[in-house]
């Protein structure tokens, strides 16, 4: 004979403490207030977590149409820096410009380091009002571009 009773289901057994009336001792009564209070706890938390989804979502969709207004910026320039200017694109105008300043100034401090320009500046006699003038423009051009 098989005396030993079978274990009450976890549902019957949370229907019964949590159930104000039924009778319970001190500790099912402590379990009945900390599953309450675990409850509410993780409804607190669900909402929390729902309006960081939300959040989150909204950040998302933010970042997007950030990423598609750098996409168009760059396509904006990129189209600009591509113009066709007599044959060749703002960009290539753009360093060609700048190829030809590095190869004026070259020439300019060539120009200054020149025995004849050099020479000038040790000779008392030196008197060519054109050739100071060029002089002194070239090395203030110099100097202002930072060479």
């Amino acid at each position: 004979m098989n005396d030993a009773k079978q274990a009450t289901p976890a549902a019957e057994l949370e229907r019964q403490i949590c159930s104000a009336t039924e009778p319970k001792n001190e500790r099912e009564w402590w379990a009945h207030h900390e599953i309450a209070r675990l409850r509410d706890r993780l409804a607190v938390e669900t909402l929390a977590l729902v309006e960081t989804i939300a959040r989150a979502k909204r950040a998302e969709a933010r970042l997007v149409a950030l990423e598609d207004e750098k996409n168009t910026y760059i396509d904006y320039v990129g189209d600009a820096l591509g113009q066709d200017h007599d044959g060749e694109s703002l960009w290539d105008a753009a360093q060609r410009v700048l190829s030809e300043r590095d190869r004026l100034r070259a020439a300019g401090r060539s120009l200054l380091a020149c025995p004849h320009i050099a020479a000038r500046d040790t000779d008392p006699d030196w008197v060519d009002a054109e050739t100071e003038a060029a002089v002194a423009e070239m090395r203030a051009a110099l100097k202002e571009g930072g060479q």
